[in-house]
C-alpha cells in the first residue's frame, strides 16, 4: 500500500481540513458533528451530503465548499469522536480513577458502536473510517488504559497478568453488547455502576 494513499487511491491525509477564520471553523465543526450523528443512525453509504447540510443548517455549496466529498466528510465526523474518553491520575485509588474513566455523561456513548459498526462495514470499500477510528478513538483509548493499568500495578491494585489491549476491547465489546440490545451498560447510574463493577473484579488484585 502506498503510504500517502488508501488502496482506492484517495489520499490517506489530509481528510477533511481546510484552513479558515473562526466562523470558517465553526461551521466545519457544525457540519462534522452532524454527519456524526447522520452516521450513527443511517450508515455511512445512506448517509448524504444533503441531509448533513439540511442537519447543520448549511447549504449544499457550503458543505462542498468545507468537505470534497462525502468520505472525507465521514473522516472529520469520526474525529469528533476523538477525547471522548480521559484518564486523570488523580485520586490514587485505582477503582475511583477507573470509575472516573468509565463514567458516562457525553453524548457521543451512543454514537461510538454504530459509527464503529459502520466502519467495520465498509472497511475493505471505504478504509478511511475505520482507519480514522483507530487514530482519533481506538488507539487513543488503549493507551490511556494502558497508563492507567500501569499505574495500578504498580501501586499493588491491578492484577500483574492484566493486558491493557484486553480491557480496551471488553470496554469496546460493551458498547456493541449496547448496541445490539443484548445488556444495558451505559445512559444511568446504574449501568454505568454495573460496568464498573464487571470490569473491577476482572482486574483488580486480590
Amino acid at each position: 500500500m502506498d503510504g500517502d494513499r488508501f488502496p482506492s487511491g484517495r489520499l490517506r491525509s489530509p481528510l477533511g481540513v481546510r484552513e479558515g477564520g473562526a466562523a470558517y471553523l465553526r461551521i466545519h465543526q457544525r457540519l462534522a458533528m452532524a454527519a456524526l450523528r447522520l452516521l450513527a443512525e443511517r450508515g455511512f453509504q445512506e448517509m448524504s451530503m444533503d441531509e448533513v447540510a439540511q442537519a447543520a443548517g448549511a447549504s449544499k455549496r457550503t458543505v462542498y465548499r468545507h468537505y470534497a466529498n462525502k468520505v472525507d466528510l465521514g473522516v472529520a465526523a469520526i474525529g469528533e469522536l476523538a477525547g471522548m474518553f480521559t484518564y486523570e491520575q488523580e485520586p490514587t485509588d485505582a477503582q475511583e480513577r477507573l470509575a472516573n474513566f468509565m463514567r458516562s455523561s457525553d453524548e457521543r456513548d451512543g454514537l461510538f458502536a454504530p459509527v464503529l459498526a459502520t466502519a467495520v462495514v465498509n472497511r475493505t470499500t471505504v478504509p478511511e473510517l475505520l482507519e480514522a477510528l483507530r487514530v482519533n478513538v481506538l488507539r487513543p483509548r488503549e493507551e490511556l488504559l494502558r497508563r492507567f493499568i500501569e499505574e495500578g500495578q504498580r501501586a499493588g491494585q491491578i492484577r500483574r497478568e492484566i493486558p491493557p489491549e484486553a480491557v480496551a476491547a471488553l470496554g469496546t465489546g460493551m458498547y456493541m453488547d449496547q448496541f445490539s440490545g443484548m445488556h444495558s451498560w451505559f445512559g444511568s447510574e446504574s449501568a454505568n455502576a454495573d460496568r464498573l463493577a464487571a470490569v473491577w473484579a476482572m482486574i483488580r488484585a486480590d
